[in-house]
C-alpha cells in the first residue's frame, strides 16, 4: 500500500523544520511524505540557491539529516529515506561568507536542540550550552545511556552508536548554526539518570 499526502507525519514535520532552519528561502522549502508499507520516503525540495547549503560538502548535510530522521523513524517502527531534488539550475551560487548574528542565540537555536533529542531519545535530554563568544556557542547534550538506538534496514535492525549520532547531530547544528549566524559544537554524552529533564545550565 503506498500513501502520498499533503499531511504530513510528526517525523516529516521535523525534517521540514530543520530543512527551514538550514535554508535562505524557507517559503520555498516543500517535503514530500510517501508511505509504504513499512517505508517512508521523504523527498526535499528547495530553492536553488539553498540547494548546497541542505546538501553540504559530499552530501554531508543531507546525510546527517537522513541518519538522525532514520533513528526517529525507527523508534517508530518504520524504515526512512530522504532524496533531495536536483535544482533547475545547475550552477552553484557564488559562496557566503559567514556573517555572524549575536541575536541568534540560544532562545533560537535551543528549540531545534528539543524537537530533535524528544523525538530521538527516551526523556529527550538536559542541555549544557557555553557561549564561547558573541556568535559561537558550545551544546553538550545529555541523555538516557539506556537509549537504545537503531535503523531499520529492510527487515533487519541495526544497532546505532551514540558516536555516530553525536557525528550526525554535529553536522546537522553546526549547519543550520552557519546559515543563522552562530557556529554551533554538538557533543552527546550518555548519562545514567534520574537526572531533571529539560534543564538548561
Amino acid at each position: 500500500m503506498i500513501q502520498t499526502g499533503k499531511k504530513l507525519s510528526g517525523t516529516g514535520e521535523l525534517l521540514r523544520t530543520l530543512t527551514m532552519a538550514i535554508c535562505d528561502k524557507k517559503e520555498q522549502v516543500k517535503v514530500l511524505e510517501t508511505n509504504m508499507t513499512r517505508v517512508d520516503i521523504f523527498t526535499v525540495q528547495v530553492a536553488d540557491d539553498d540547494f548546497g547549503k541542505i546538501m553540504g560538502t559530499h552530501a554531508k548535510n543531507l546525510l546527517a539529516m537522513e541518519a538522525v530522521i532514520k533513528v526517529i523513524a525507527a523508534r517508530e517502527g518504520r524504515e526512512a529515506r530522504i532524496s533531495a531534488v536536483d535544482p533547475q539550475n545547475k550552477i552553484p551560487p557564488p559562496s557566503k561568507k559567514f556573517r555572524g548574528e549575536p541575536s541568534w542565540d540560544r532562545t533560537k537555536f535551543l528549540p531545534y536542540y528539543r524537537a530533535v533529542c524528544d523525538k530521538l531519545f527516551d526523556g529527550g535530554g538536559t542541555f549544557n550550552v557555553v557561549d564561547i563568544g558573541p556568535v559561537e556557542s558550545t551544546v553538550e547534550i545529555n541523555v538516557n545511556a539506556e537509549n537504545e538506538l537503531f535503523v531499520y534496514d529492510g527487515p533487519d535492525k541495526r544497532p546505532v552508536s551514540f558516536d555516530a549520532i553525536e557525528v550526525a547531530l554535529r553536522t546537522l547544528f553546526n549547519a543550520i548554526g552557519k546559515c543563522n549566524g552562530r557556529t554551533l559544537t554538538t557533543y552527546v554524552i550518555a548519562v545514567n539518570y534520574p537526572v531533571a529533564y529539560g534543564k538548561v545550565l
